[in-house]
């Protein structure tokens, strides 16, 4: 077995990924948190397939162990890989966009953040047939971000027209008009996240 540590202050996280061909032998991670007790662990990955992730995002000052250990005995060859995430210092982007009414047109911009419980609207008319694919461009592992794609003349945020909401690097959504159509793109932090993020607009005429 093979041990790691990590002096985390509060609000950082932590992630472990330990990669591996399981077939050749079966590889499992534990995390634990200081003092260090074998048989008391924090989370951990043991599945039965390929590669195993452990993550923790420390409450206060913390030591966190992480074992990787072979299940049964079973014997194999690992990379491991840390993210070390410290708490994002979010900074207003100077753009007064957080409502349908203040909507930025759909055009590409660069360097635009979301702070907690912030969203971010673009807006463009589409005629008929036309279609746009907007793109965002950010590091997940700062903070999660979420977009939706809405029509009509009413915004409701529980009904979007199309939605991409992951929980990895960038989203993207696309729609194509039907009809003469007015579109609301909104960016926005999944449960207050914050994050800085690119965006691209693609607009294409029907073939």
């Amino acid at each position: 077995e093979d041990f790691y540590t990590i002096d985390l202050l509060a609000g950082e996280r932590i992630v472990a990924n330990v990669l591996f061909t399981d077939s050749i032998g079966d590889l499992d991670v534990r995390l634990h948190l200081g003092p260090y007790n074998s048989s008391d662990y924090y989370t951990s990955g043991t599945s039965s397939s390929d590669n195993e992730t452990v993550a923790y995002t420390a409450t206060t000052d913390k030591t966190v162990y992480i074992r990787v250990f072979g299940y049964r005995g079973a014997q194999n060859e690992y990379d491991i890989e840390f993210q070390h995430v410290i708490p994002y210092d979010c900074q207003a982007d100077g753009f007064d966009n957080g409502t349908p009414e203040t909507a930025l047109d759909a055009v590409n911009h660069q360097g635009m953040t979301i702070c907690s419980g912030e969203n971010d609207f673009y807006a463009v008319d589409l005629l008929d047939g036309q279609t746009i694919t907007a793109n965002v461009f950010f590091e997940d592992a700062i903070g999660d971000i979420e977009l939706k794609l809405y029509t009509g003349s009413e915004y409701d945020a529980s009904s979007p027209e199309e939605s991409s909401t992951s929980t990895s690097d960038n989203e993207s959504v696309s729609y194509t008009a039907d009809g003469n159509e007015h579109v609301l793109i909104r960016v926005y932090g999944y449960s207050n996240n914050e994050n800085e993020y690119d965006i691209e607009f693609l607009i294409s005429d029907p073939e």
